[in-house]
């Protein structure tokens, strides 16, 4: 990437290219359609899992869902403790209408989950997922759910941290313990917090071609991934924005404040252009919005998207200075589709991730979000 190339640049080469290559389209109304013609499945499988596994007995263990998980016949969430896959369950609906669960765990898994969380987790026989009523099964998940977090390194700091967030965003209230009201997670089935591949790979901003146009030949996307997907309601406005967040454990000269921004801003202008989409647009938007009942977008309206650096605060030297000046923050106009315009904002972040816990937040989509 070019040295000082601005947002507003970023977002237009980006947006230059989903033009140029539109195969894309073509994999995400896949997806699109595979989570859609699930939705009740994914409403039905919900209430199952939150009668069977009520969040207060769920521990440090979170359920996540993706993009390709979507396309399997059965429901397939992925199991994660402080941010590190652990296994998988299936949940799958017999033709008695009954949902059947088994539990997955693979041999590389049972290895990180012994490295990194210093668990024992034997590895299922190769296609033959554990029953749920089995006694490997049971003692499996006895472990992940009493796991106390103690004598672990975990693979990835940042993980643990999107964990972190990601679990005080589901909270509903103050009174709950939320730190960062009115932003909620986008989810899937009100259980699963929903993992966004998209086909553009923008951490590393080093190469010429930045960012990177990423599609496997098969059709299924391959680029980087949104850490986290939200929605968001601010002062003085009627319903809510879609929020795009990159999220770095670390505030580093090597990667800082403006970096992050434009690789964020790289992730919302995909999410602008998949929304407006002829073919998918409005089932994404449906999907996004998670309700009972759809809505269709009008194109004559404006869309605003929130683009999110989630960070801890910029250092300082030993002069009392900023390492490094934060980054431009002016509204970007996306080309080449109508009425879309991305809101870049900060969110400056102070965490205690052995004590799983949020000190503080503060930036710009603090002071200008809706307080509950």
């Amino acid at each position: 990437m070019k040295k000082n190339m601005t947002n507003e640049n970023v977002v237009r080469i980006t947006s230059d290219k989903l033009c140029l290559n539109d195969d894309w389209r073509n994999a995400y109304e896949r997806y699109a359609k595979a989570i859609t013609s699930k939705k009740i499945l994914f409403d039905e499988a919900a209430k199952f899992l939150k009668k069977t596994f009520p969040y207060r007995k769920l521990g440090l263990l979170r359920i996540y869902f993706s993009i390709a998980q979507s396309q399997n016949p059965s429901i397939e969430c992925d199991l994660r403790i402080l941010g590190q896959s652990v296994g998988t369950l299936c949940v799958k609906k017999n033709k008695h209408g009954e949902f059947n669960l088994s539990l997955k765990i693979s041999s590389e898994k049972a290895k990180h989950n012994k490295e990194y969380l210093n668990i024992e987790t034997k590895a299922n026989p190769p296609r033959k997922p554990y029953a749920w009523d089995s006694e490997e099964a049971r003692k499996i998940w006895n472990v992940f759910v009493n796991f106390k977090g103690e004598n672990t390194k975990t693979h990835s700091d940042e993980h643990r941290l999107e964990t972190l967030v990601l679990s005080d965003l589901a909270k509903g209230h103050i009174s709950d313990g939320k730190v960062m009201t009115s932003i909620q997670p986008v989810m899937l089935g009100s259980i699963g917090f929903f993992q966004m591949r998209t086909p553009l790979s923008a951490s590393n901003h080093k190469i010429a071609d930045y960012p990177k146009y990423s599609m496997r030949e098969d059709g299924a996307a391959c680029g980087g991934g949104i850490d986290i997907l939200a929605r968001i309601v601010h002062k003085k406005e009627v319903g809510w924005r879609l929020v795009i967040i990159e999220l770095k454990d670390q505030n580093k000269k090597s990667e800082p404040q403006p970096e992050v921004m434009q690789q964020a801003l790289v992730y919302a202008t995909f999410i602008a252009h998949l929304l407006r989409d002829k073919e998918s647009g409005n089932l994404w938007y449906n999907i996004f919005r998670d309700q009972k009942e759809d809505k269709f977008l009008d194109e004559k309206k404006e869309l605003k998207i929130d683009v999110i650096s989630m960070m801890p605060p910029i250092p300082y030297n030993k002069k009392g200075k900023p390492l490094y000046e934060e980054g431009e923050m002016d509204p970007i106009s996306v080309p080449n589709i109508p009425n879309v315009t991305l809101y870049p904002h900060t969110v400056y972040i102070d965490a205690d991730l052995q004590k799983f816990k949020i000190k503080n937040v503060n930036g710009t989509l603090i002071d200008d979000k809706k307080e509950w």
